[in-house]
């Protein structure tokens, strides 16, 4: 795709944030309505009111920040590369101490690396 086809569709994208916002309020709505209202007894919400209820629940639990930001467990690499800077002997010594705690015999055995590390 090249850059002039790029610019020129520029304003479809707080369009589709708009409406991306609509649905998931639809949703909200239709949720709490079917599901909560009947079971816990709870009063019905509008469409504004559900809106009002996940941009609430997006500040709490999941903030505002950029759309390249990783989730906490992600932020410090790969799960796999603390193992992958071990050498072959630190490797043998963790698995033997990790067969010993659990009592496994099978988490003994086996010098290769895992996929992931060089």
């Amino acid at each position: 795709m090249n850059h002039d086809s790029c610019r020129k569709r520029w304003y479809l994208f707080p369009l589709i944030g708009a409406a991306a916002l609509f649905v998931f309020s639809l949703a909200v709505m239709l949720l709490w309505n079917g599901v909560l209202a009947p079971v816990v007894s709870v009063p019905s919400v509008s469409l504004w009111q559900a809106m009002g209820l996940l941009v609430l629940a997006k500040i709490l639990f999941g903030g505002f920040h950029g759309p390249c930001r990783r989730p906490p467990w992600m932020r410090h690499g790969h799960p796999g590369e603390p193992w992958c800077d071990l050498t072959p002997e630190e490797r043998a010594r963790l698995r033997d101490a990790v067969a010993e705690r659990t009592g496994d015999a099978a988490a003994g055995g086996g010098s290769h690396p895992p996929a992931g590390c060089r």
